[in-house]
């Protein structure tokens, strides 16, 4: 596990401040690889996105980094992501997002998870949020074109809101997930949809829901280009932060 150590202080150093939106698609940054001991990906996209009735144009760059251990059963996926908004060449969002994530593979169809997270999003009044948590991802079936997940979870969150009250929450949620993966013919590519619901413990009521439909065309052996359709709901958003965001984006993805 040597390696794994320092692939992960590596990536960390090299990412610093990342980001996404309110709930990031982890599943959308794995790499599905039974035998493959680390492998990677880098995301180059510009994005057209509407979030609170402000229409952005948005610059974005991303690594993700996974590695396992000789015997493929300790896997560890870092992500890191920074984001800049532009609106009449004046800038109006700032947004970070980093994530580590530990797997332990009990056998082909059942694995352990433990994770922590670490974001902020000015235009969404996200001045901070921290999160750690742990639980149990399924493999529901694998086929040579369509593959299931289920994975459910339990996170600690603590997080500050940028408003006048400078509200500070600290919660306790379930994370569950779905996640749909099918693969073109040829290695043409494929499409994922996956779907998080995270309801409070304490008020099942209060959740925030996202999906995220991805398609990748293969340009070559490493570069792809990507299209995707975002769509977050959150329950009890900030004062001022409509509950649901929509986002179109493209781009190009280079893995290796």
């Amino acid at each position: 596990m040597n390696s794994l150590k320092f692939l992960l202080l590596a990536v960390i150093a090299l990412t610093g401040n990342v980001a996404f939106s309110q709930l990031v698609n982890i599943e959308s940054r794995r790499m599905h690889t039974d035998s493959v001991r680390l492998a990677g990906s880098a995301d180059l996209s510009f994005n057209y996105q509407k979030t609170n009735d402000i229409t952005l144009n948005v610059f974005k760059t991303s690594l993700s980094v996974q590695g396992k251990s000789k015997n493929l059963k300790h896997i560890l996926l870092v992500l890191g992501n920074y984001n800049h908004a532009l609106s009449n060449n004046s800038t109006i969002n700032n947004e970070g997002f980093g994530h580590v994530r530990y797997n332990y593979k009990f056998n082909k169809w059942v694995r352990g998870e433990v994770y922590s997270q670490l974001q902020f999003n000015e235009l969404l009044s996200l001045r901070y949020r921290f999160l750690t948590g742990m639980g149990a991802r399924f493999k529901l079936n694998q086929g040579e074109t369509v593959t299931t997940y289920l994975g459910v979870s339990t996170f600690y969150e603590y997080e500050q809101i940028q408003d006048v009250q400078q509200t500070i929450n600290r919660d306790l949620r379930m994370s569950n997930y779905f996640v749909l993966s099918i693969k073109f013919p040829n290695k043409r590519g494929e499409f994922t949809s996956t779907t998080y619901y995270q309801p409070l413990f304490r008020e099942v009521s209060d959740y925030r829901l996202t999906n995220q439909s991805l398609i990748q065309l293969n340009i070559t052996k490493h570069l792809s280009f990507t299209t995707s359709v975002n769509y977050f709901f959150d329950f009890n958003p900030p004062t001022g932060v409509k509950q649901a965001t929509f986002a179109l984006n493209n781009g190009l993805r280079w893995t290796f």
